[in-house]
């Protein structure tokens, strides 16, 4: 016979070999499964229970999370309502595109940029010109915007400007300016050729 306890998130009853709360669905166990396909719409079956979409363990007809893995259950059955599930806004990316075709990903929050990113782009003599901390790129509610710079506690303010300045489209970026990046924008750093095409994905 199973021992019954309770979620130490929401205290609902639950079962000691319940690896996620029916209730709340928080993770009760750090043997949490791992479902191998991606989850459709849930079934409700005879008896009253749900069958996880996911998985296929069967739930109580209370629940709102598969106790086995946590997964949200859409619950159908007679008098139950159903499970709201939000659906995060999905992640937009950027690439840079240098010189050579070869990319680099921006799909951070924010990235700063710098010296050691441009090495195989750069010549010899150029090198120096680029700043370690050269530009800085964020993206806010699937916008990406650049920055001259990047944080630096030391500094004023705490963000230090490159030595030799961020140009876009053949303009230079301003001291404290935060630019929004389009689509087959043109980045280039220290006035030194290198005109990398920023793109979204």
């Amino acid at each position: 016979m199973k021992d019954l306890s309770v979620c130490p998130n929401c205290h609902q009853p639950i079962f000691s070999d319940d690896i996620y709360c029916g209730a709340c669905g928080s993770q009760l166990s750090p043997q949490a499964y791992v479902s191998p396909t991606p989850v459709p719409l849930p079934a409700v079956v005879s008896g009253g229970m749900i069958k996880c979409p996911s998985c296929g363990f069967m739930n109580d007809a209370d629940s709102s999370f598969c106790e086995r893995d946590g997964v949200a259950l859409q619950q159908a059955s007679a008098g139950v309502q159903p499970a709201q599930v939000t659906i995060p806004p999905p992640q937009i990316g950027g690439v840079l595109i240098m010189p050579d075709k070869t990319e680099i990903p921006v799909s951070q929050t924010s990235r700063v940029f710098g010296r050691s990113d441009f090495l195989k782009q750069l010549k010899p003599e150029n090198v120096k010109e680029v700043s370690r901390a050269h530009f800085t790129i964020t993206q806010d509610l699937g916008a990406f915007y650049i920055q001259d710079g990047g944080p630096d506690p030391s500094s004023p303010g705490g963000w230090r400007p490159s030595l030799n300045r961020t140009i876009i489209n053949g303009t230079p970026l301003d001291a404290s300016e935060k630019r929004k990046l389009q689509n087959d924008d043109v980045i280039d750093v220290a006035s030194v050729g290198l005109n990398m095409v920023f793109k979204t994905r």
